[in-house]
């Protein structure tokens, strides 16, 4: 638990699970400067730059007893109707209701009785709220005393573009636990306003959901379709026109685990037979009609590219961006074997003779397949503050827990090529020989995710300016480890951070 008190935050402090005492009025910060009541810290401006946001306005005046008249104000009560005019005899059953006839009427205040209200709101410039009143008999009353807006989505209260001053008195803010694959919980997201103050309040975000695991690459299983023919049978004696075809090439069928073809990879085609002859039977062979030329290996067996596990998540104008692994892609299938050369016969007469055909190349093996990356934890933020140096006045603003990180994959194993017609090791020292196919590519990794946050008060571009105001942050989401197998290595991904007040 933090207590902030009557400062505002530099982006360097660290709030911690524990009680922290901040420095008083007018101390010295880490940085040489020093902050005032009100004021923005020295480290809050030092990026500049317009993604600072407007520098905060001046608080609306905290409300009054005299304030509480149907000329400035709208009126809301638990037994109140949508028909009703929204006066303290008939007032509306609704605060977003109410929001919107303010609105339309032009009145600055919308006044709530004491008790429970599921809804959220989005705020209208300019239009303050206070709970916490009592209603009893004709005359409202304002006390010390808490309203309950107990949101059902998240977040609570959306806030665009609050550039005329705004007041949320005497509300606690309840955002619901997230739900869903890393779901996360925001209390108050405001955006870009520069004029909202929440006092004599709560605001407290629920839980975080996990990020999803990733999902296995399906390991291939190599079916063989047919290995690659050896040499053809020598013709008959005698003069011959035609030429015997080569051995066709090695055939893997890549399965996938319920027994369907996933893809399938052909080593090369022998060449054919030539024809010859040769007057005497110790007589060299002489080429009538030259073979074809064997069919070529294909390339292939490179492995996939490596996927990163992921940093920290981010804060936006739409709320909390989990951070997510990034994915690994695929490995080649291996590379397709030779086709082997047609050659001389292998007779020991004399005549016209057709040549020995090639044999067929081996096919490579099946690639291993990439999983899907471990998606990032949602976090729980009371407030996420875009550009918007927001007040708060006597306040306790808490986060639960952020979710934790899913795992990544290494990814499925490759397969073995297949030999050639000939090549029984699947190497070959001469080119009449074919080759053997290669073993398919390794996948890349898919990254894990990181946790998300949980952080009271989370903002970006303007420091918050907070009075009495108690932050407690709840447990970090948790990363995950690294993990080794098969060679290859998923790097740890961080927890989500802690911590009661947070530029992030």
């Amino acid at each position: 638990m933090t207590v902030l008190a009557l400062l505002s935050i530099p982006s360097f402090v660290a709030c911690s699970s524990g009680p922290e005492s901040l420095p008083p009025i007018g101390a010295t910060d880490a940085d040489g400067g020093t902050s005032m009541p009100g004021q923005p810290s020295p480290q809050a401006d030092r990026d500049g730059g317009a993604s600072q946001g407007a520098p905060p306005l001046p608080p609306a005046p905290a409300p009054k007893a005299e304030d509480i008249t149907e000329a400035t104000a709208i009126f809301v009560a638990k037994h109140g109707d949508a028909t009703n005019p929204g006066t303290r005899k008939s007032p509306l059953g609704s605060i977003a209701a109410a929001l919107e006839k303010a609105k339309t009427d032009k009145k600055a205040r919308v006044f709530v009785c004491e008790g429970t209200y599921e809804e959220s709101l989005e705020l209208e410039n300019g239009i303050s709220i206070v709970g916490g009143l009592d209603c009893a008999g004709d005359s409202w009353k304002l006390t010390e005393k808490h309203s309950l807006l107990a949101s059902p989505v998240s977040p609570a209260i959306h806030a665009v573009k609050i550039d005329k001053a705004t007041r949320v008195d005497n509300f606690d803010v309840r955002s619901p636990d997230a739900t869903g694959s890393s779901g996360s919980s925001i209390g108050v997201l405001a955006v870009d306003s520069n004029a909202l103050t929440f006092a004599k309040g709560t605001i407290a975000a629920g839980a975080a959901t996990k990020g999803d695991d990733g999902v296995e690459g399906l390991q291939l299983y190599a079916g063989y379709g047919f290995a690659g023919t050896g040499s053809a049978a020598a013709a008959a004696s005698g003069p011959q026109s035609t030429h015997s075809a080569g051995g066709n090439g090695a055939s893997v069928i890549c399965n996938d685990p319920e027994g369907g073809g996933f893809s399938r990879q052909y080593g090369g085609v022998g060449g054919s037979s030539g024809v010859y002859y040769r007057y005497t039977a110790d007589a060299s062979w002489t080429v009538s009609s030259s073979p074809s030329t064997p069919g070529g290996g294909q390339p292939g067996g490179l492995a996939g590219t490596n996927g990163t596990s992921a940093g920290a998540g981010a804060i936006a104008d739409t709320g909390y961006l989990p951070a997510n692994g990034t994915a690994g892609t695929s490995g080649q299938a291996g590379a397709s074997g030779r086709g082997g050369a047609g050659r001389s016969p292998s007779a020991t007469q004399s005549g016209w003779w057709l040549g020995r055909s090639g044999p067929g190349g081996g096919a490579g093996g099946c690639p291993g397949l990439a999983g899907t990356e471990g998606k990032g934890g949602g976090a729980s933020l009371g407030v996420v503050a875009m550009r918007s140096p927001l007040r708060f006045e006597d306040m306790t603003v808490t986060s639960a827990a952020g979710g934790a990180g899913g795992k990544g994959t290494i990814g499925s194993r490759p397969t073995d090529g297949i030999v050639g017609g000939d090549d029984g090791n699947g190497v070959s020292l001469f080119l009449a020989n074919s080759t053997g196919g290669g073993r398919g590519g390794e996948a890349g990794i898919s990254g894990n995710g990181a946790g998300g946050h949980s952080v009271p008060i989370a903002y970006q571009g303007g420091a918050p300016i907070v009075t009495r105001t108690t932050t407690t942050p709840g447990q970090g989401g948790a990363g995950v480890e690294a993990r080794s197998a098969n060679g290859k290595t998923i790097p740890a991904s961080p927890a989500g951070i802690a911590e009661g007040v947070k530029e992030l």
